[in-house]
């Protein structure tokens, strides 16, 4: 079951505010970065929103050694997975893998992995079922390009993404289960616009959605 760190005190989630470091900082940098963000943030803060850090995969292990070791209100999580949970798939990292770390969340179809490694709504689902297989909160991001966007279909293009990719896993226990997956996947959207014109054109940068089932 995937899951998440904190709840309110009522027992509704939390929004998640979670920083996507991308390619930056190596694992001691990342040490620095979460007991700057432990010291900085209040208790109010925690207690509005669920802080989460998502570093590259090599500064994982040492995110978790201090936010387990200190207790930190800091949930973490990992910038992509495989599709695949083992095999000869040399250079990614599978959600068994992740899951050992203790990852609580992963991005699926970042727009930097779909312009840039050409991935498509059929790979991104397989890695949202891949998350799911191994307990991990997929954050499933989706978002149009400045152009779409300025011939009036982002809509129908976002709503497009979000609706092909839970499609269900035959495995997954419950068996298909898209229609669900679908009803809790709470997706957010932060056209291109700024991201999009400082690339070029290019696909809006952080649209994201939390399925947690």
């Amino acid at each position: 079951m995937a899951r998440t760190r904190n709840s309110g005190g009522s027992g509704a989630r939390l929004p998640l505010m979670a920083g996507n470091w991308k390619m930056h900082l190596n694992h001691l940098e990342a040490i620095a970065l979460v007991q700057k963000l432990a010291f900085t943030l209040t208790q109010k803060d925690f207690d509005a929103v669920e802080v989460a850090v998502l570093p590259p995969f090599t500064a994982l292990r040492s995110a978790q050694t201090l936010i387990e070791g200190d207790k930190l209100r800091i949930s973490y999580g990992a910038q992509d997975l495989s599709p695949y949970d083992s095999g000869p798939y040399t250079g990614d990292i599978s959600g068994p893998m992740l899951a050992k770390l203790d990852c609580h969340y992963v991005l699926a179809g970042h727009s930097e992995r779909r312009q840039y490694h050409a991935e498509t709504d059929e790979l991104v689902n397989a890695k949202v079922q891949a998350a799911l297989r191994s307990g991990l909160t997929p954050i499933l991001c989706v978002g149009e390009s400045l152009e779409c966007r300025r011939n009036g279909d982002h809509v129908g293009f976002i709503l497009g993404q979000v609706g092909r990719v839970p499609e269900g896993d035959p495995g997954r226990r419950g068996g298909g289960h898209g229609d669900r997956l679908r009803a809790d996947l709470g997706h957010r959207h932060r056209r291109g616009g700024r991201a999009g014109r400082r690339a070029g054109g290019g696909r809006g940068d952080q649209v994201a959605g939390v399925g947690v089932s």
